[in-house]
C-alpha cells in the first residue's frame, strides 16, 4: 500500500517539458482548454496537475512576498505589558531597536514604528493617559474592553445544560480563539496575515468547481459535460494564478530591496494586469463556446457578475475563519 501512495504521488507531481508547452498555451485565450477536450491531451499537462503547481508556486511567493511584520517578528504589546515602570519600558525600547540594526530596509523602519507604538502605548497606560503619536483613545478602550472580555471567558467556561461535554469544550476553545485573535488585531499585529493566506486555496478550490457549475448553466444547450466545463475552470483560473505570481514576484523584490522606483511601477501594473485578466476571460469564453458576440458579452457579465458575488462571499467566510483558526 505505501509503494502504490508513493508511486501515484509521484506520478502526480512529476513534471516534464510538457509544463512549459502548457504554460505557453495557458497565456492565450482558450487555446489550451480547446486542444485538451478535442484530443490533443499528450502535449500538455493535465489541468488539475498544473493548477495545483501553479497554486502551490503562488502561495510560496505570497509567503516570500509578506509584509515584514511575518518576516521580522518583533516584541509585542504584551512584551512591553510585562514591566511596570517608565524606565523599564524606555530600556527594552532601546533593547528592541539595538537588535534590529541588521534588519534590512524597509522592514527596519516598519518594525521600529511598531516598537515606538508599543512601548508609548504601555507608557501611556503607566502614565493614565492617552499615548502620544500612537493609537487614539478609542483603539486603547478597545484593547482594554477585549482583554477583559477574554479575561473572562478563560474564568467562566461556556456550559450549557443541554449539551454534553464535548460540545461546551469546542465551543469555548472557539471563543477563546475569536477573541484573542481580535486581540492580536486590535493591536496592530500582523499575525493575521499568513491566516488569511492559509485560507486562500481553499477558497480557490471551492470557487473552481462552483464555476465550471456557472458554466454549466449558462451553457446548458452546448455538448460539453461539467467535467469539460471543469476543464475550461482549471485552465482559466491557472492563467489567473500565473497573473498573480507575476504580480508576487514583483512584489517579493520590493519586500527584499526596498526599492520605491519598483514599488511604484508594481503598483502601475496592477490596472493592466487586471484588465487582460477579464478580457482573457472573455475571450476564451467566446473562442470555447463559439457564440455571437452579443450571447458572449450578456453570459459573461452575468457570469462575471455572480463569480464576484461568490468571491465575496468566500472571502467574506475565510475572513470569519480567520478568527477561529
Amino acid at each position: 500500500m505505501k509503494h502504490a501512495l508513493e508511486e501515484v504521488f509521484e506520478s502526480f507531481w512529476h513534471v516534464d517539458g510538457r509544463i512549459f508547452r502548457t504554460l505557453r498555451d495557458i497565456c492565450i485565450p482558450g487555446r489550451a482548454a480547446i486542444n485538451y477536450l478535442s484530443g490533443k491531451r499528450v502535449r500538455y499537462l493535465p489541468p488539475l496537475r498544473i493548477f495545483l503547481i501553479l497554486s502551490i508556486f503562488t502561495f510560496f511567493l505570497a509567503h516570500l512576498a509578506m509584509p515584514e511584520g511575518t518576516e521580522f517578528r518583533i516584541r509585542d504589546d504584551s512584551t512591553f505589558n510585562s514591566v511596570k515602570t517608565v524606565a523599564e519600558v524606555q530600556k527594552m525600547r532601546t533593547d528592541t531597536i539595538a537588535a534590529l540594526a541588521e534588519v534590512p530596509e524597509p522592514g527596519r523602519s516598519i518594525s521600529i514604528d511598531k516598537v515606538n507604538e508599543a512601548a508609548n502605548m504601555r507608557i501611556a497606560e503607566l502614565e493614565h493617559r492617552a499615548p502620544s503619536g500612537s493609537a487614539n483613545d478609542l483603539n486603547v478602550s478597545v484593547k482594554t474592553n477585549v482583554e477583559k472580555e477574554l479575561d473572562k471567558a478563560r474564568a467562566n467556561p461556556y456550559h450549557s445544560a443541554s449539551m454534553p461535554d464535548w460540545y461546551d469544550a469546542m465551543i469555548q476553545k472557539l471563543r477563546l480563539r475569536m477573541l484573542a485573535n481580535i486581540a492580536k488585531l486590535s493591536k496592530g499585529q500582523d499575525e493575521l496575515g499568513p491566516l488569511w493566506l492559509s485560507s486562500v486555496p481553499t477558497a480557490l478550490f471551492f470557487m473552481v468547481p462552483i464555476f465550471a457549475l456557472l458554466l454549466r448553466v449558462f451553457y446548458w444547450r452546448s455538448s460539453f459535460t461539467y467535467l469539460e466545463h471543469l476543464v475550461v475552470a482549471l485552465y482559466s483560473h491557472a492563467h489567473l494564478l500565473m497573473l498573480s505570481a507575476v504580480l508576487l514576484i514583483g512584489a517579493t523584490f520590493v519586500h527584499f530591496t526596498g526599492s520605491t522606483l519598483l514599488q511604484k511601477v508594481l503598483l502601475y501594473c496592477i490596472v493592466p494586469v487586471l484588465i487582460w485578466a477579464a478580457v482573457y476571460l472573455y475571450q476564451s469564453q467566446k473562442r470555447i463556446y463559439q457564440q455571437s458576440t452579443l450571447k458572449t458579452t450578456i453570459k459573461y457579465l452575468m457570469l462575471g457578475s455572480m463569480h464576484f458575488f461568490l468571491m465575496i462571499m468566500v472571502a467574506s467566510i475565510a475572513g470569519v475563519m480567520i478568527f477561529l483558526k
